[in-house]
């Protein structure tokens, strides 16, 4: 199994993550404050992360917990004086993160980035901790893995980036067919 040794590399899934912003901010503070090369969590008070985060202790609250509930987070409570130890993980993107307004903005509004965010999730669950640009590449180069998910039969548990990923790919496929189809053609007419 590989793990991310340094922020560096912790940081690319989250400015892709599909997540609130003060939460996204939240989250590279902790991310900031975890000891990497030790695996020592993060120890901050939550004066002192309200103080760098420029938070108030509600929003803090609301935000850690919503950290949590995405699996973005591990806390580990200490005692009642002393700070919360924060683990940063990869977790799931929000399900609301469509509806909002900069949704359309996201820099992975490609037809793969459904295929490739599930695999990499598939993939940390199962252990192997793999950043998304690493997953992009493996299906890029695995001829297979995209074979299997573009034939594998639509299921009502496919998020709308695999139906519009599965689409755009019938669609590509019956251009090269109509395209095959006319080139066939037009070598029969010249050899006749």
């Amino acid at each position: 199994m590989r793990i991310r040794e340094t922020i560096h590399q912790y940081g690319e899934d989250i400015t892709f993550a599909k997540i609130d912003g003060l939460a996204k901010a939240l989250l590279w503070l902790y991310a900031f404050e975890f000891e990497w090369a030790d695996r020592l969590p993060s120890r901050l008070t939550e004066r002192e992360i309200c103080a760098l985060s420029g938070m108030s202790q509600s929003t803090y609250y609301k935000k850690r917990l919503y950290l949590e509930s995405l699996e973005w987070i591990k806390v580990e409570h200490m005692g009642f004086n002393k700070p919360c130890a924060v683990y940063p993980l990869v977790g799931k993107d929000d399900a609301d993160y469509e509806n909002r307004s900069w949704a359309d903005w996201h820099p992975f509004k490609h037809p793969y980035y459904g295929l490739i965010r599930s695999e990499q999730l598939k993939m940390a669950k199962e252990g192997v901790d793999i950043t998304f640009s690493e997953v992009y590449q493996l299906f890029e180069d695995d001829d297979e893995l995209y074979e299997s998910f573009v034939n594998a039969e639509p299921s009502d548990s496919d998020s709308e980036e695999e139906k519009r990923f599965r689409h755009f790919i019938q669609n590509v496929r019956d251009f090269e067919h109509g395209q095959e189809s006319k080139l066939l053609s037009d070598i029969r007419d010249i050899a006749s």
